[in-house]
């Protein structure tokens, strides 16, 4: 019971920090600290954030990773289409391979209709720190 409203919780908190009311919303993609040369204010992307599955796997990663070294770094968990972005509050690289396993672990588990592409580990400036393609892809 503690889990579930611990899930409640942290939806509504992101809601509000998002600025989402339920569903499906867009959001875009910031490139502050590292504006591309060749992006222009009008091409920059926006993406869906899946609510659905960015709760599911939040779930998963506190239901079994919640006790180990790395998961108190995790910050934000976000599904965007199919890529998973998690921003972080270190630039450790091997903390960033454990969470992209673990991500990975639920991905491409049998009975998970979400099949991701991509995760991306961002630091607390939003700069990436470690970015791979899903190994089973």
């Amino acid at each position: 019971m503690k889990k579930w409203w611990l899930l409640v919780i942290s939806t509504i908190i992101f809601a509000a920090i998002t600025g989402c009311s339920g569903g499906e919303t867009t959001k875009e993609e910031k490139k502050e600290n590292k504006p591309a040369a060749s992006q222009s204010s009008e091409e920059k992307k926006t993406f869906a954030v899946n609510i659905d599955a960015t709760g599911q796997l939040n779930e998963y990663l506190d239901t079994n990773f919640s006790m180990t070294t790395w998961y108190p770094h995790i910050k934000v968990v976000e599904i965007e289409e199919n890529k998973a972005v998690v921003h972080i509050d270190t630039n450790d690289q091997e903390i960033a391979k454990k969470i992209a396993m673990s991500i990975w672990g639920w991905t491409n588990a049998h009975n998970n209709k979400l099949k991701l592409d991509v995760v991306e580990l961002l630091d607390p400036e939003g700069q990436t720190v470690f970015i791979e393609e899903n190994p089973l892809k």
